[in-house]
């Protein structure tokens, strides 16, 4: 009523329905329209519009009209006030929603706790809806007026420039020795196994359980990578000190950080990248509220994003998607899945690591490459071994298919293997305080529910002797220990205590062999005067077991 210009302000601000008192609503209502039929806004044609409508009596009259009007001080404050308005609308949205809540909780009528959980998150949302900035506005585009583009590739068919990707799998398939593998070949305009190049560029990597110095930089160096290349986020420095990099809200941070680079990265690695997710990686309004700002920045920066997950257990045979840890969000959102699987050693087509392409929304799925994880000594830093993957052939076939294979000759290894051990002990045991009648040890093996076959196969094992003595009916064989077997009567006789001067000397004289100065990565080298045992090699986490 002071100053018609500054209608707009309001009418994008506030609603008749944001007023508390039902004559200001009528107010409210009756200005709205006047303002759409580009009539004055004052004191004295709003009393004549209301009464028009016989709603004057009802709003005050014409005095309360003018008592509004002549305590407002000033219309350039008017958005303030507007705002004062929206927010006890808001405040009282809230009550009437959380009123509504508790009556539900306390007479649920029938319906569980989860349906009248959703029912309180629909009621909370609706009002956060409702009371959105309303200065946003979602932009339209017009097919007609898009530019098609082509996708950019750093390896064709594999990794996209611009796009997240997985890369999954089960533990001792060496993910981050493969990963710092497909790095170091970025970073150096390196060729990839099918024989085409690398564009090339930096690498930026984001690990939350790696070392740099004594994992990370071995194992890319290890690899060949330009480590002028390589870019390794390190802590979040303030005011007050530096501190760790905090996936839930630093991510604008990094995003800022990579932006300000001479040259955009061309890969970003993020190990595992569960760590993104704020709240709850098993929910898939959380997971992709987490991940959306990661897959912007990749979009927006052209950079190639590859977080590094795991299998689920227990979940062999199924679609390798379905199989990431946490919601099926991760797998939804990524563009591109890869996956790892160990091939046991026995193996029909012999014993390799395998990364197959599970999910594809930009190119084909399904084909993979085998690679191995090797120790290499570094040559800037000698005596001192990291772990590399040397890929190798391609492999046809369905990541399903191909993943299952592997992993269901595996399991049933293990699964003879178990077995076979768990005979084998049991043997031992029974046959400790000596010698047994073959038909005695296969009835108690059956009690234990080892097969019969299982248990000739651990007395083979174990190199059983088996003595028969009589004739005919009157024939028995007995099973006994060879001669100097451990057993549960003499094991702990045999060996060193520790705890004891003599048992520390026996330890100590344990000789392994001299000459070996190397060291794993993730921990210090070894000096040259130190053994090797005569069990070094390759741990599970694809590193050299010391």
């Amino acid at each position: 009523m002071l100053d018609n210009s500054t209608w707009h302000q309001v009418a994008e601000r506030i609603y008749e329905e944001d007023f508390y008192r039902f004559d200001h609503r009528l107010i409210f209502r009756v200005a709205k329209r006047l303002a759409s039929q580009n009539q004055p806004l004052d004191v004295i044609t709003l009393s004549e519009a209301l009464e028009r409508t016989g709603d004057l009596e009802q709003t005050g009259g014409l005095a309360y009209l003018g008592v509004l009007a002549r305590d407002t001080p000033s219309a350039a404050n008017i958005q303030a006030y507007a705002e004062i308005v929206r927010d006890r609308a808001r405040l009282r949205s809230l009550i009437a929603a959380a009123t509504h809540i508790a009556d539900s909780a306390f007479n649920p009528n029938g319906r569980d706790s989860t349906e009248i959980l959703d029912e309180a998150q629909r009621a909370v949302t609706a009002v956060a809806i409702r009371y959105a900035n309303t200065s946003s506005a979602v932009i339209l585009l017009r097919g007609d007026q898009l530019e098609i583009s082509a996708i950019q590739w750093l390896w064709v068919g594999w990794i996209a420039r611009g796009k997240l990707h997985l890369l999954v799998g089960a533990p001792s398939t060496g993910k981050t020795t493969l990963l710092m593998a497909l790095a170091a070949i970025v970073s150096h305009a390196g060729m990839w196994p099918d024989g085409t190049t690398a564009p090339g560029g930096h690498v930026v990597i984001l690990s939350f359980e790696d070392d740099p110095h004594d994992t990370l930089v071995p194992r890319l160096k290890a690899a060949g990578a330009d480590m002028s290349k390589i870019v390794i986020v390190g802590d979040v420095r303030e005011e007050d000190g530096d501190r760790c990099f905090d996936a839930a809200r630093d991510i604008p941070i990094l995003a800022a950080a990579l932006a300000s680079m001479p040259e955009p990265p061309a890969m970003l690695i993020i190990d595992p990248i569960v760590n993104l997710v704020a709240r709850d990686s098993n929910a898939s309004s959380d997971v992709r509220r987490s991940l959306a700002p990661l897959v912007d920045l990749g979009h927006r920066i052209g950079c190639a994003v590859i977080g590094i997950s795991h299998f689920t257990k227990g979940t062999t045979g199924r679609d390798p998607v379905e199989r990431v840890t946490g919601s099926i969000a991760f797998g939804a959102l990524a563009r591109v899945v890869l996956t790892t699987v160990r091939r046991p050693d026995d193996h029909p087509e012999g014993p390799a690591r395998v990364v197959v392409r599970a999910k594809s929304n930009i190119g084909p799925d399904g084909g993979g490459w085998s690679y191995e994880i090797e120790p290499i000594e570094l040559d800037d830093h000698p005596g001192l071994f990291a772990t590399r993957a040397k890929l190798g052939d391609a492999i046809e076939g369905t990541a399903r298919t191909l993943l299952t294979e592997a992993e269901t000759v595996a399991e049933e290894d293990m699964s003879r293997s178990s077995a076979l051990d768990a005979a084998a002990d049991w043997l031992k045991r029974f046959l400790a305080g000596g010698g047994e009648s073959a038909g005695k040890c296969l009835t108690e093996a059956a009690k234990e529910n080892i097969s019969e076959r299982t248990l000739h196969r651990a007395r083979r094992e174990l190199g059983i002797e088996s003595t028969v003595s009589g004739f005919g009916r009157e024939k028995t064989s007995v099973w006994s220990l060879p001669a100097g077997t451990f057993n549960s009567a003499n094991s702990a006789a045999s060996l060193p205590v520790q705890n004891s001067a003599a048992g520390m000397a026996g330890l100590a004289e344990m000789d392994y062999g001299a000459g070996y100065r190397g060291g794993s990565v993730g921990s210090s080298a070894i000096p040259a005067n130190t053994a090797k045992p005569s069990n070094s090699g390759i741990n599970d986490d694809g590193e050299v077991a010391i």
